[in-house]
């Protein structure tokens, strides 16, 4: 239910009001950020509502029950405050969208009229889509563990146990070289001691240079003597140059093999490697079977 104070609601009670709408998006590195449609900035609780801010929402989709609410907010990168480079280093995404429905003449009577999140983020001709999930959407996400054959960890955190700062796991490199026309190859030094495709698979972060401080994952790695070639899955947001240096771990195909030969870490495996696969669910008996209730698979 949503409240309402008695000024705001005298105020609705008028023949004529001055209602606008505000969004306050706030990102998971705790920064906030506010914009309005209206044609003046405003100012709620502090926090800035930046004026014409390129934002129009579509039609809200409200349903009963547990069924996923969905919205979209579109506009164009006139705001200085949302960048390419944010929303492609996945600053924006899950990020929580309040709105607002303010009396703009008194912009401290607003109330809060829905709480969603963000979802898929699209790009075309200039503009920017947001798509905003209810809160219910998050029911919608896996919780638990699955039966399967591979690691349902990832690679460095708590259930894996790796040492990403290890390194025997990771290291810190420098371009050395850049591809003309490409964002997204290069050749680096400071990577002679690790064989080809050790970091395939893996995460970089860049930590100088005009894209310092994203984080993007890594498609292929190989070695040429004390050179190393290193392709990302997608272009970098800025240019790459000569002399940028990046932080770099390895990568990890959520197999047994590699995590027993690789990084030794086999104990830790968080999947189940001898689970029977499909064909013994459908195989007949032979002669030479022994059925005896023993394991399948030693």
């Amino acid at each position: 239910m949503k409240q309402i104070s008695a000024g705001l609601q005298t105020h609705l009670e008028n023949e004529v009001t001055s209602l606008c709408r505000c969004w306050a998006i706030e990102r998971k590195d705790n920064v906030k950020l506010g914009f309005t449609d209206h044609d003046n900035d405003l100012v709620i609780d502090g926090t800035l509502f930046e004026k014409n801010a390129g934002m129009e929402a579509s039609n809200v989709e409200e349903r009963l029950g547990l069924n996923v609410d969905s919205t979209d907010i579109t506009g164009a990168f006139q705001s200085e405050r949302i960048t390419e480079k944010d929303i492609e280093a996945g600053k924006y995404d899950n990020a929580r969208v309040t709105t607002y429905i303010v009396n703009w003449s008194d912009p401290q009577q607003y109330f809060v009229d829905r709480i969603l999140l963000v979802g898929e983020i699209s790009r075309e001709d200039g503009q920017f889509t947001f798509e905003l999930r209810g809160i219910s959407s998050l029911l919608d996400q896996t919780k638990g563990r699955h039966f399967v054959k591979s690691c349902q960890a990832d690679l460095g955190d708590g259930a894996c146990g790796v040492n990403l700062n290890s390194s025997s796991v990771g290291a810190t490199a420098t371009v050395s070289q850049t591809v003309s026309g490409s964002g997204n190859d290069f050749t680096v030094t400071g990577l002679a001691s690790f064989s080809s495709n050790w970091f395939s698979g893996g995460h970089l972060t860049w930590t100088s240079g005009a894209n310092s401080g994203t984080r993007i994952e890594v498609s292929h790695h190989s070695k040429q003597g004390s050179k190393a070639s290193i392709q990302l899955w997608q272009a970098m947001s800025e240019p790459i140059e000569v002399g940028d240096t990046f932080n770099i771990s390895a990568g990890c195909d959520k197999t047994f093999e590699t995590c027993k030969f690789k990084f030794n870490n086999h104990l830790n495996f968080q999947g189940f490697p001898h689970m029977p696969g499909n064909g013994y669910a459908v195989r007949h008996a032979g002669n030479s079977d022994k059925l005896d209730g023993g394991p399948i698979i030693q």
